[in-house]
């Protein structure tokens, strides 16, 4: 007997068949049936959220998840997302980290069919970062055939306050008369102060 193998990759999702055949030189030839051999595929499909909008100095937050809609198991799956710049970020999974230049980066190494990873990434938003943040985040698997659905954009609006002040007085007064200053404090922005 002889037994043959290989391994399979992404471009061999669905059935493989194959059929084997020998001959001798003195008995003739003789072919086996096709034998089929299903082979499943994994499927990552990612979503991000934001947790809609907020003040400058409150904190941002992101929501990953990453889902295997495909029957086989996805292996080597890693994320990558280049976070907004000017905030300090934070991942709750052990198995992300973001580096200096604010790229999450995650390996979660085998995702089952069927299960899915939630990530949550935050930062308190300075004031100097105002108005949409827009994010996209990338996944992958090493054994996936379909990445059509592999990013997701998630958005944050950041509302930022916009201070003025006037002040005003009555004039012209008496001498002895007192002076009264009145002074205005108005936010024209769309962010509490």
């Amino acid at each position: 007997s002889v037994t043959v193998t290989a391994t399979t990759t992404a471009n061999n999702c669905g059935t493989v068949s194959n059929t084997a055949s020998v001959t001798t030189s003195n008995d003739g030839a003789a072919t086996t049936p096709a034998t089929v051999i299903t082979v499943l595929c994994p499927d990552l499909t990612v979503t991000k959220t934001g947790n809609g909008s907020i003040n400058s100095n409150d904190t941002a937050i992101y929501t990953i998840v990453v889902t295997n809609s495909g029957m086989g198991d996805a292996t080597g799956v890693s994320l990558s997302d280049p976070l907004p710049a000017n905030t300090a970020w934070s991942v709750d999974n052990a198995a992300c980290s973001i580096d200096k230049n604010n790229l999450l980066t995650c390996n979660f190494g085998t995702l089952p069919a069927g299960a899915s990873i939630t990530i949550h990434v935050s930062g308190t938003v300075p004031p100097t970062v105002c108005g949409p943040l827009y994010n996209t985040v990338t996944v992958a698997a090493t054994n996936e055939m379909d990445t059509t659905n592999n990013s997701a954009t998630g958005l944050v609006t950041v509302n930022c306050a916009s201070i003025g002040i006037t002040k005003t007085s009555a004039s012209p007064i008496s001498a002895g008369d007192t002076l009264t200053y009145t002074l205005t404090v108005s936010n024209s922005g769309a962010g509490t102060a």
